[in-house]
């Protein structure tokens, strides 16, 4: 009995639900209305060519990268003829970036790779930006070999170029770019912006470079897992003895 008494009070729910007037249940299904500010936006639009910074020419099928703080990012590959589009966007301030192999990465409005910081514009609504050019200057290249005490090639050793800056006071060394060496223990750093490098090289990856600065103490030997010590350029394991 106690069973069937519930059975009972569900079918009487079910009933009350189906009973209740079409007009309620459809506004139930509809979405709320986009205020009056929200429908106004996404109107902003930004057009651009992505060049050469020696020769002018147009780069096809260089990576874009459009980035704000408060609206999101988004991505694009130009065209045989340089050129991109980002259209529908917010009213934002945005950092536009153009990359490509070989060149070094570069944002509009920065004069110099190294300079600190990523320029930003600001985009109101309905405005179209259509001037957008970025100039991708054409990256460095350092290339050699990785050879044991014998002269014997070192395959698959990791070589890194690394780059010294300020951290909280102290001057540290900061990995940039990483490759591996082939069969006959060559390597080949590229896209590497002008500046000064040390060049290192490790045979396995958990063995680790001090992150002070080569040209400073302490000028400790660095001790490697493999059997060989993770070497700087022209071939110390001791860090101040680096050279760039």
């Amino acid at each position: 009995m106690q069973f069937a008494s519930r059975r009972q009070h569900v079918v009487l729910a079910t009933l009350f639900c189906v009973a209740l007037p079409a007009s309620l249940l459809a506004g139930a299904r509809q979405p709320p209305r986009p205020s009056a500010p929200e429908a106004q936006k996404r109107t902003a639009r930004i057009r651009g060519l992505v060049v050469a910074a020696d020769s002018g020419k147009p780069i096809r099928r260089a990576q874009v990268r459009l980035n704000s703080a408060t609206a999101g990012s988004w991505a694009a590959t130009t065209d045989a003829n340089g050129a991109f589009e980002f259209s529908s966007l917010p009213a934002a301030r945005y950092a536009l970036t153009a990359a490509k192999a070989g060149f070094v990465t570069i944002a509009l409005g920065q004069k110099n790779p190294s300079d600190p910081g990523r320029p930003t514009f600001e985009l109101r609504d309905g405005q179209a930006k259509d001037d957008a050019q970025i100039a991708l200057p054409r990256g460095g290249v350092v290339a050699g070999r990785v050879v044991d005490e014998f002269g014997d090639p070192v395959v698959d050793a990791t070589v890194q170029a690394f780059q010294s800056e300020y951290m909280q006071g102290i001057r540290r060394i900061l990995a940039l770019r990483g490759v591996t060496s082939n069969d006959i223990g060559q390597f080949r750093l590229y896209g590497l912006a002008p500046g000064k490098y040390y060049i290192a090289a490790t045979l396995r990856a958990s063995d680790t470079f001090p992150p002070v600065d080569p040209s400073t103490p302490p000028t400790e030997v660095m001790r490697g897992g493999s059997g060989f010590a993770p070497t700087f350029f022209p071939g110390t394991a001791v860090a101040a003895d680096a050279q760039p």
